[in-house]
């Protein structure tokens, strides 16, 4: 297992590809080595990419319960259409009301078993092809709602109304950007 740095811009795959271009091989006609990274973060995100290589390949399914932390600005009166800084801007709203308070009390609903919907653009697989394809190509894309668990979740900065900073511990699977547009 190697831990690659993925900046902003790049996707998880295009980090994989270019690693699996960079590897020499020999000319005897070997093949690439096996390699996945070991789960997606958005192009729009930077962090941590666990990359598995060969026989780690085979711990993928084993990440899915180790629990992930992620910290992520929440802008509040805006949502985009695929819920992400970079959408188009679906609706506005009125944030004033938003108090440390009630920011706290609505995060405590989210912690533990919950049903979230993912974004249409997710990485989520949609009958055998990744939801995201499907939106992009203007498809209607119907997201099945998706047990996920929040380990914990808290505030680290609030400046309201305009965005507040969260930290929250998630299983494989978690969706932050659905979980902003579920407390807005």
């Amino acid at each position: 297992i190697h831990l690659a740095h993925k900046p902003v811009g790049p996707t998880s795959f295009s980090i994989v590809k270019g690693l699996l271009d960079a590897t020499p091989r020999s000319t005897g006609g070997r093949r690439a080595p096996r390699l996945c990274h070991g789960g997606t973060l958005d192009p729009f995100a930077s962090g941590l990419l666990l990359i598995l290589v060969e026989p780690a390949t085979k711990l993928f399914d084993y990440l899915h319960d180790v629990p992930k932390v992620y910290e992520a600005t929440v802008r509040w009166g805006i949502e985009t259409d695929n819920g992400d800084p970079l959408g188009r801007i679906v609706s506005e709203g009125d944030a004033s009301g938003l108090t440390a308070e009630r920011l706290d009390e609505a995060l405590t609903a989210f912690t533990g078993w919950h049903e979230q919907v993912p974004h249409t653009t997710s990485a989520k697989r949609i009958g055998g092809e990744r939801a995201y394809e499907k939106a992009h190509r203007g498809e209607d894309v119907v997201m099945p709602p998706a047990r996920v668990y929040l380990h914990e979740a808290r505030w680290l900065a609030h400046d309201l109304p305009r965005e507040s900073r969260l930290r929250v511990a998630v299983r494989g699977g978690y969706y932050i950007r659905a979980l902003a547009r579920d407390l807005g």
